[in-house]
This record gives C-alpha cells, sequence and structure tokens, in this order.
C-alpha cells in the first residue's frame, strides 16, 4: 500500500479516491487495484461514503461515526448494533460514557474535492451520494461496529442500484397494411449526397410466404424534369423492412413521392409526398433543448421573417414530450399556422435551441443553403444515463442506474437509427450537474458519460455504409449561469461537458463543436432577480422584459437564439468547411516570474479569430471573471490586460509583496466562493445583463457569433514551478 498525503497525486490515481476522499483527517491508502482505504474507523466511514462527521447527524438516525464511537465503548459488534437500534427515531441519544448524539442536525453539504484539504476547489466536484444519515434506519451505524469491531475490514465503495434488465424490442406498430415509419412522412428531409438516404417502415399483416418490397423515389412536378427516378428493393428483417436509396443532390425547388409496395407475403401501399433531400440534424436533451420557441426573445422576429418568405428551406419533426407537442414532418411557413385557434403555433411549440441553430445555418450557408430538416426529441428533466444503453452507462463509474434509465434510448433515439443524419445537437446536464462530475480519464461520472454517448450514437447510426458518417458531428452548449438548479461547483461540471479537456474537439471528443452558455445568462435576470418587472426602464425592443418565461428565466433562459448562432458557427466551421474558429480561446498555459503574471492561449485553435479583452469596470476586480488563489487560503479577483495577440497579463499588484500565488481560475465561479459557485459577468450592472460580456474572448469576423465574440473556455490550473497545470487530461504547461 502506499500512503498518499497529496490530493493532487489522489486525483492522478483513479476514480475512486475522488470519490472518497473527504474532509475526515487521516491518511488514505491506495491498493494496488487503485481502490482506496482508511486506517480508522471514521476514515473507513468515508470510503463508504457516509459523511456526517463526529457526534452529529441527520433524520434521527445514528451514523456510521456514531458506530464508530459506540465500538470503542461497547464489548462486543451485538452490544454495539443494540445501541444503533435503540438511538434510531430519537434527536438526541446519550451514549454509554455520557457522549450525546445530536441526530436532529444538519451535516454538512461534502462537496469533492473536500472544502477542506488541499486543494478544495479541484474539481471534479460532486456531493457524497450518502450524506445526511437519511438513506436508511440503522445500517451506517452498524457499518461502524462492525469496522469498529473488525480492525481489517475495509467498506466498499457507495454502490448504486443495479444495472436494469436489456429492455425489449419497442412494439412494432399494429396496423395491417405496409407502411413507413413515423419517423418519416410527407414533407421529410432526408440526408443529400455524398450520403444515401434510407427509408424504412413495418409490413403489417404479414403472410406465410417471404416479404418483397419495392421501393420507388419519383421527382414531382414543376421540376421533374431536374430530379432523378430511382427504384429498389427493401431488405425486410422480421416485421420491419429498409431500403437504402442512391446518394441525391439536395435542392431547394426538386421534391419526391417516394412509394413502398408489398409485392408478395405482406399487402399495401405506402406513400410519402412532398420529400425534399438536405442535411437533416436531430436535436436532444433535457428542458433548455426542449424549451418552446415561445418563451424566448427572438421569437416574433423569427416569426416575422419566416411569414415574408425567409428560411423556407427548414423543416421540422419532433416527438411528443413533457414540454412540447408531437409534430410530424412540416414546412416552416406551414408551421406558422395554429392547429386550432386556441393553440399556439406548432413553430411556436418546437425547440428553440433546435430551430435557432437551423435558422443561424441557413444564415450562415447563404444562397448555398440546402434543405435543413430539424428533428427534436428532448425531454425536460432527463439524465444523461436515459439516452444511451445500460451496458454504455455501466462502464462510467458512478453512473446513475435508475430503473428508467434507457427509455429515451428506446423512444426517442432508436426509432431515428435507420435514419441518416448529418449531425447532433445536445444540450443537457441540468439533472446531471448535482452528481458525479467526473473525469474521462478515470472513466468516471459525466466526463465518461458525455464522450461515451457520442460514440455510442456514432456507431449505433453508422451501422449501414454509406449512411451516417461514423465521424459525423456532434454539438453541445454547456450549461448557462443559472441553470445549474443551485449545484454549487457548476464550473467542474461544464469542465466535464468537455470530457474534461476544457476544449473540444479533443482527442476523445474529435469532430465536435461548442456552444457556451455561461455568458448568455437571461438578460432581465439581472441583480433584483428573475422577477424584473416591466416599466418605462425596462424597455427594450430588442429583449422585451414582458417576454413569457417557463419555469424561470434563470434556470431557462430567454436567450436561445445566441446559443444557436453559436453553434451554427462552430458546425460551419466543423461540417461546412468555414474558415473560422470552432472555439474561443483557450489556454495554453501561463508564467508567473516575482510579481508578474501572462496567461498565453493556443494560437492554433484561434484560427482567424483575434484575442481581446473586453472593456469592463477595473475599479472592481471581480468584474474580470479571473481570480488567483493566495497563500492557499483564499480566492482573490485581479484585474487583466491584452499584451499580445495570444497573452493577457494578469495585474497582481492588489496582492502585496507577500502574496503567494498558488493557482489561477477564470469563468469557474463567483470569486467569493471556495468551490467555485457559478460566474456571472454582470455584477454591479444591476437589473438588464448586456449578453457575452466576460472579458476574454475571441473576435470572430461572422454574423453568427453574438456580439461578434466568442468567449474564452473556462480553466483553473495550479502554479508550479511558475507554470500552469490544468487538472488532468487536460494540459495547460506550455
Amino acid at each position: 500500500l502506499q500512503p498518499v498525503t497529496s490530493i493532487m497525486k489522489v486525483l492522478e490515481i483513479g476514480v475512486l479516491v475522488t470519490v472518497l476522499a473527504a474532509s475526515v483527517a487521516g491518511t488514505f491508502y491506495i491498493d494496488a487495484s487503485g481502490r482506496m482505504e482508511g486506517e480508522t474507523c471514521p476514515e473507513k466511514c468515508v470510503v463508504a461514503g457516509h459523511c456526517c462527521e463526529g457526534n452529529v447527524s441527520a433524520c434521527q438516525r445514528p451514523s456510521c461515526q456514531m458506530g464508530c464511537t459506540l465500538a470503542a465503548l461497547l464489548p462486543s459488534f451485538e452490544a454495539c448494533n443494540a445501541s444503533c437500534y435503540k438511538a434510531t427515531s430519537q434527536c438526541s441519544y446519550t451514549a454509554p460514557d455520557g457522549t450525546v448524539f445530536q441526530q436532529c442536525a444538519v451535516c454538512p453539504e461534502r462537496w469533492l474535492p473536500p472544502a477542506t484539504g488541499n486543494p478544495g476547489w479541484w474539481p471534479p466536484g460532486y456531493q457524497l451520494p450518502t450524506c445526511n444519515s437519511c438513506g436508511d434506519t440503522k445500517d451506517e451505524c452498524t457499518l461502524g461496529c462492525q469496522l469498529g469491531f473488525n480492525p481489517g475490514m475495509q467498506p466498499q465503495k457507495p454502490t448504486l442500484a443495479p444495472t436494469p434488465a436489456a429492455r425489449p424490442e419497442p412494439p412494432v406498430p399494429t396496423t395491417q397494411a405496409l407502411n413507413f415509419s413515423w419517423t418519416l412522412g410527407d414533407y421529410a428531409v432526408l440526408q443529400q449526397a455524398p450520403a444515401a438516404a434510407v427509408v424504412y417502415g413495418f409490413l403489417g399483416h404479414v403472410t406465410g410466404e417471404s416479404a418483397v418490397v419495392d421501393v420507388t423515389m419519383t421527382p414531382q412536378s414543376p421540376f421533374a424534369e431536374v430530379g432523378r427516378s430511382a427504384s429498389t428493393q427493401a431488405t425486410v428483417n422480421g416485421s420491419s423492412w429498409k431500403a437504402i436509396l442512391p446518394p441525391t443532390t439536395a435542392s431547394t425547388t426538386v421534391s419526391y413521392t417516394i412509394t413502398a409496395t408489398c409485392k408478395s407475403g405482406c399487402s399495401g401501399v405506402a406513400t410519402i409526398k412532398d420529400v425534399v433531400f438536405g442535411d437533416v440534424w436531430y436535436c436532444a436533451g433535457q428542458s433548455n433543448m426542449a424549451l418552446p420557441v415561445k418563451y424566448t426573445y427572438h421569437r416574433n422576429a423569427s416569426r416575422d421573417a419566416i411569414s415574408k418568405g425567409k428560411y423556407n428551406n427548414i423543416r421540422l419533426q419532433g416527438l411528443q414530450g413533457n414540454m412540447n407537442v408531437e409534430q410530424p414532418w412540416i414546412r416552416l411557413s406551414d408551421a406558422l399556422v395554429p392547429v386550432t385557434p386556441t393553440d399556439d403555433s406548432p413553430f411556436f411549440q418546437f425547440s428553440s435551441t433546435c430551430y435557432y441553430f437551423g435558422e443561424s445555418l441557413t444564415d450562415g450557408l447563404g444562397d448555398s443553403a440546402p434543405p435543413i430538416g430539424l428533428i427534436h426529441t428532448a425531454w425536460g428533466g432527463s439524465m444523461i444515463e436515459e439516452w444511451v444503453t445500460d451496458d454504455v452507462a455501466a462502464g462510467c463509474e458512478l453512473a446513475d442506474h435508475a430503473p428508467h434509465n434507457e427509455e429515451l434510448w428506446d423512444n426517442a433515439v432508436r426509432p431515428y437509427l435507420d435514419m441518416t443524419v448529418r449531425g447532433w445537437v445536445w444540450y443537457q446536464g441540468e439533472n446531471n450537474c448535482g452528481t458525479l462530475h467526473g473525469n474521462s480519464a478515470t472513466k468516471s461520472g459525466y466526463g465518461c458519460l458525455m464522450p461515451a454517448l457520442i460514440a455510442l450514437w456514432r456507431r449505433a447510426w453508422s451501422v449501414v455504409p454509406g449512411t451516417t458518417a461514423k465521424d459525423a458531428p456532434f454539438g453541445l452548449v454547456t450549461l448557462s449561469t443559472g441553470d445549474s438548479e443551485g449545484a454549487p461547483d457548476i464550473a467542474s461540471f461544464r469542465w466535464s461537458q468537455t470530457g474534461n479537456y476544457g476544449v473540444v474537439p479533443n482527442p476523445i471528443m474529435p469532430a465536435t463543436f461548442l456552444a457556451h452558455a455561461y455568458d448568455l445568462e437571461d438578460v432581465w435576470s439581472g441583480e433584483n432577480g428573475a422577477g424584473v418587472k416591466c416599466n418605462a426602464s425596462t424597455v427594450n425592443p430588442e429583449y422585451p422584459c414582458d417576454t413569457p418565461w417557463y419555469m424561470g428565466p434563470g434556470i431557462h433562459p430567454r436567450l436561445k437564439r445566441p446559443v444557436g448562432l453559436r453553434l451554427a458557427l462552430g458546425a460551419m466551421a466543423t461540417s461546412y468547411g468555414a474558415e473560422g474558429p470552432v472555439t474561443g480561446p483557450t489556454i495554453s498555459g501561463c508564467t508567473l516570474s516575482g510579481r508578474k503574471m501572462t496567461v498565453t492561449f493556443n494560437a492554433t485553435l484561434l484560427k482567424t479569430a483575434k484575442l481581446a479583452v473586453q472593456e469592463y469596470d477595473h475599479t472592481d476586480p471581480d468584474r474580470s471573471a479571473l481570480s488567483l488563489f493566495v497563500n492557499d487560503s483564499v480566492w482573490v479577483s485581479a484585474n487583466i490586460a491584452l499584451v499580445s495577440s495570444n497573452a493577457v497579463s494578469v495585474d497582481l499588484s492588489s496582492l502585496g509583496s507577500s502574496g503567494n500565488v498558488t493557482a489561477i481560475r477564470y469563468a469557474w465561479g463567483d470569486p467569493q466562493n471556495a468551490v467555485g459557485g457559478d460566474v456571472t459577468c454582470c455584477r454591479g450592472l444591476g437589473d438588464f445583463c448586456p449578453i457575452a460580456r466576460c472579458p476574454i474572448v475571441a473576435t470572430v469576423d461572422s454574423p453568427l457569433a453574438p456580439m461578434s465574440v466568442l468567449p474564452a473556455n473556462p480553466f483553473i490550473a495550479r502554479i508550479e514551478g511558475g507554470k500552469c497545470v490544468c487538472p488532468s487530461p487536460q494540459i495547460c504547461d506550455a
């Protein structure tokens, strides 16, 4: 066994150490398999994930460490366990030596790395799973007794519910006749060449003989002469059929009728009309992806543009969710018409992030924009584990294994796997940021799950060669300020959204692009809170403060068009050959020499963009979003200034001659919060918070960049030997 005296070393060794290290004093050990062990009984309680300390617990239940106390006082395990029973369901219990257990108290929150120790601010942070003694009746205390009377015993790591059994195949439609899948239909968009599009469906009633299905594709007038006709025989597998169409060039003027005819073994003819070829993008996630257009500032401007004939290349399709209605394929102009006079239009009920991505992509591509099909499947409140298979989730330490996992994989992903797509857009994490943030390097938590989802989707969609590309582009959105639902170390979670590299694309997330939203908090969620009242002083035509919100503009910012713009900018560079950057400034290193500190940024990733520091009030250094860890005790904000095309200087004058800088962080959180909290660049600005105001940015010559800037990737680093050292696997020691 190797003693571990440095949390930095602990983080390098493995996930279990990250999971189990806590604020109990003592020495922990790592065995040959990378498992953490403790020496004393209280330390072992922490190893088991029980973080109530000393003689304080909650929920009228004795804690594991109380069991340790009893074990030291009583002659046998049986007597110790009996005392655990006696202590249960009481607010106060007196141990045999007169020690009083306070069992209606509040255990301190334990976010790891611990709030005490060295360093407590190092990512990833998350809450111990069984803190507060509220999850059982006696098991914690009994475990303490066992540990006390068995000095050689080492507890198991915290366990979650067992992985559920594999789910059955989705039910087959009961219709008697041959049909197309409900994921297709009139007005559908199919993926353009060079990929081959696929159409598919179910056989209906099958007779005894082998089913044979022919599929034909015929261009519709008035431009039939420039289209292409094709016919093919579908592949039949059980009760379903699938036909691969020849690669077809995109066109906004040529549409097709596709007909499937049962020749034998089944019955019926199925037809879908006004089908076009273009680019298909699949959008998924939770409530900020699902948030309908109705709850966004730009809704009326987009509606008016559509009514004048703009964006007529876009078509929509979506699943019914807990925030959106079911939407069969529909042309955008038709989506402006309410289904009934009392309904919002289908357009207003569609995913705002997904739509604004398509709108912005159309703007970016200009006259060359093909038909764009947007598919929306998000479900508010969902967790990432619901969007992957259970075996994939099981490959990430401490992933959630709830019984409902894999349901969205079954119901929202699998039905589309036969469809050829250009790529995917993902906005999710609010319901995961209070769990293990984890690290891809240790195959733990969200840092493992995010790249695992991308890899799974790419594998599943590209099974048939020539359809969806094996490296098809994948876009994601980091959580905005306010999206965290109270999680105290949201910057650590944003870092895990990148697979812990601090930037995308990266070695485990190739061909990905990202839209940061940490500087896109709702403009009317200022210092006076989300409930800003509209009056003469709050009139802003671009951001009407009376725009309705959903559950509050803090958790669901109404600024979704800037998110769509940034996603489109990333897609243009990743998938459409644009020359601009995929990301904002990314730290490459820093130097600290005497009282001079400089942070450098990756010039290669900037491409055609230019590093800049936006103006802010230097009398309030908190507005810089950059802070320094001084004398290993406190975070202190510092002013910054641009000093070269890829470097920023940090002003250390406020630290005095005795201030020793041991770490640096940017856009990592509230400088007054030891574990990070959340960042805001609107401090001191009152009710209205202009978008994209965090200082370090890349200026971009593109209308797709809100305010013509891309924000820097947040970072945190220790200072060792005068240089930055980022948490692994991110490297920033240049």
